[in-house]
């Protein structure tokens, strides 16, 4: 608001002065000059009061009320627009004019600050910032500053036209993205897990095997590379295998690894022959690289953990590859194959020790190695980004820098059929459900109960709960107080039914999660403020 003066004279005298006219509205002072204080017009961009009279000289006030769009408005500059607002007096013979000039100055929209963020680096889990700004003309909108900065190693980064970042790996997964909102904040979500490193098989030519001979076990340290003149892993091993074959023998070729007679056989009236690799260390996301594999041969895979069967497929015909088209595997046995079993049916998310291969229905195929990756315990992967605003006359800010820190998490910890009792370590361990199995009875000894971003444990029941949104979780998750008073109950209805009547959540079919150590999360207050405390500190992946 600004406030001026206008002043009217007339040789004549002030008391034969007629009307008065502003912005075009014309006002009758015959009456007196002082008719007019209490009047107001309105502009194109405001409005215009008169607030006082004195001897011919008005008191005026003026209040913008909306934007002046400087990139389009005719005659408005960089710097601002001035409205100019007519005035003219008669006295019914003769007539003056003038105008009122109100500069508008084209304010710029500032960033005055943006939240940082930590992640644990868990598949699923997002965190949410908030963009602080002032403009006199409002913001319209918020996007990430179009130079990016550079990826990490490995990454790939792609702004969308809907203006979302999305980081893809070497693989072409998705890794993680960040939207930004039109009200003034970002989502960051981790889509994949960072892995510490892909480990790959070594040449089987370079590990000194005679070949043709039979072998009962093999065992070898893999590495991140291997030297090209030598065969030697470069650096520290990331984990040891052992390859076997159950009763038979494993048979190696300068290209290969087989079994028997150097394939992976399911002969006619024989027992099907099964390669075996075990783990030191529980991985994920397994590519084989595979020959001798034509359009009618069957490959099949599953994956274990503690010895028991976590996931299983099989790849005949086609699969997906690693840009996410449908590779055809063609007629003949020439062609070499990279299958990445994330994209083909293994859930990438699964930590196991242990790999078995096969083929069926008198089919056959040859092993040629594979490449794995170590999840989960990084040290911290700082991440750089930066937002702008553009208010609404069109003007946009300097850029502002906000960080999201992943940060490394303890274990992934599956849980297996039956009761099972899950022990974390350092870090914020992800306990994971993957079995539907009600009644069960599982347990989390000494369960973290801080924030995952502090280290604290994190619970993954996204494959337990179906159909759920943050609206309707109390529906599917109850908790109560742990017999002995020092941790809680998570007693879980995989169908979502409960209602919070007593009587008749007590049949509702459930198993439970005992947190054991974790503190009286009941004293936060219901069912739905546990699940919000639980999500807002990243301790809870559901999928909605």
């Amino acid at each position: 608001m600004v406030t001026g003066t206008i002043t009217i004279s007339d040789a004549d005298g002030l008391e034969d002065i007629e009307t008065i006219t502003i912005a075009g509205v014309v006002f009758d002072v015959s009456a007196g000059m002082g008719e007019l204080v209490g009047e107001s017009v309105s502009t194109p961009y405001g409005r215009l009061a008169i607030t006082s009279y004195e001897n011919g000289v008005y008191g005026y006030e003026y209040t913008l009320l909306s934007t002046v769009d400087n990139d389009s408005q005719s005659g408005a500059t960089d710097e601002g627009f001035i409205e100019s607002i007519a005035v003219s007096v008669s006295d019914g013979i003769a007539s003056a004019s003038a105008a009122i000039d109100v500069t508008i100055d084209d304010s710029e929209p500032v960033i005055l600050g943006v939240d940082d963020a930590v992640v644990v680096n868990a598949a699923g889990l997002a965190v949410t910032g908030t963009i602080d700004t002032t403009s006199v003309d409002g913001i319209a909108a918020f996007s990430l500053a179009p130079s990016l900065g550079l990826a990490p190693e490995g990454l790939v980064y792609a702004l969308q036209p809907d203006g979302t970042l999305v980081a893809t790996d070497g693989t072409g997964d998705v890794v993680f993205t960040v939207v930004v909102d039109a009200a003034g904040s970002y989502t960051f979500t981790l889509v994949k897990a960072f892995a510490e490193v892909m480990a790959t098989s070594p040449d089987f030519n370079d590990l000194e095997l005679v070949p043709g001979k039979p072998y009962e076990s093999l065992a070898t340290a893999i590495y991140e590379s291997y030297d090209p003149a030598t065969g030697a892993g470069i650096g520290d091993p990331v984990t040891s295998v052992v390859f076997s074959a159950g009763t038979q023998r494993l048979n190696p070729s300068r290209d290969g690894l087989g079994v028997g007679d150097n394939l992976v056989d399911d002969p006619k009236n024989a027992t099907p022959e099964v390669l075996a690799m075990s783990f030191a260390d529980a991985l994920s996301g397994m590519t084989l690289n595979v020959g001798n594999l034509s359009t009618d041969d069957v490959l099949v895979w599953k994956v274990y953990r503690a010895g028991v069967l976590l996931d299983s497929g099989e790849i005949s015909g086609s699969y997906v590859g690693s840009d996410g088209s449908i590779v055809t595997i063609a007629n003949n046995e020439s062609p070499e194959y990279w299958i990445d079993l994330s994209r083909n049916g293994l859930d990438p998310d699964l930590a196991f020790d242990r790999v078995e291969l096969s083929a069926t229905d008198d089919t056959s195929w040859k092993f040629l190695g594979f490449t794995v990756e170590k999840p989960i315990s990084i040290v911290e992967i700082p991440l750089d980004f930066a937002v702008q605003g553009t208010d609404n006359d069109g003007d946009v800010t300097m850029n502002a820098g906000f960080l999201v820190d992943i940060v490394g998490a303890g274990n992934m910890l599956n849980d297996l059929e039956g009761n099972t009792v899950l022990e974390g370590d350092l870090g914020a361990d992800v306990f994971r459900w993957s079995l539907a199995d009600p009644g069960a009875e599982d347990t989390i000894s000494e369960f973290d109960s801080r924030a995952a971003s502090e280290g604290g444990d994190v619970l993954d029941l996204r494959d337990l709960l179906h159909l759920e949104n943050q609206d309707n979780l109390s529906n599917f998750l109850h908790f109560e107080a742990s017999e002995d008073g020092s941790g809680t109950v998570v007693r879980i209805s995989t169908t979502g039914e409960f209602t919070g009547d007593a009587e008749h959540d007590a049949g509702v079919a459930y198993q439970t999660i005992e947190l054991q150590s974790a503190g009286d999360l009941l004293a936060i207050g219901t069912d739905q403020q546990i699940i919000e405390h639980l999500i807002n500190n990243g301790k809870l992946l559901t999928d909605g």
